[in-house]
């Protein structure tokens, strides 16, 4: 298992957003965690994602947290949100989030 971070944030339409994407040597999401740093918006969604067959993540709407089986050649990772605008700045702290990945 390996550790994925991803601490940079993107500004969104309707919402900000985190990524940690599983490489391909590891590409099955297994956990992960999600952080806000204060004076930046609360978590509004955060959880495990099929960034192969998900629609793009993009900031425009909230995104459906993968369930069910993995699929073989499919990327896992892990994604989070946060009001829109709460990220614009670096003084309104920041976005963490991790993807625990694993090869099988």
């Amino acid at each position: 298992m390996i550790v994925v971070p991803n601490s940079q944030g993107s500004i969104g339409v309707d919402y900000d957003f985190a990524v940690a994407e599983c490489p391909a040597s590891a590409p099955y999401v297994v956990g992960g965690y999600a952080v806000s740093a204060p004076p930046a918006g609360a978590i509004t969604a955060s959880g495990p994602y099929d960034f192969t067959a998900g629609a793009p993540i993009n900031g425009t709407n909230t995104f459906t947290p993968f369930t069910g089986a993995q699929v073989p050649g499919d990327i896992y990772g892990w994604v989070m949100t946060i009001p829109q605008g709460s990220q614009s700045t670096a003084a309104n702290g920041g976005m963490s989030v991790y993807a625990v990945c694993t090869a099988a």
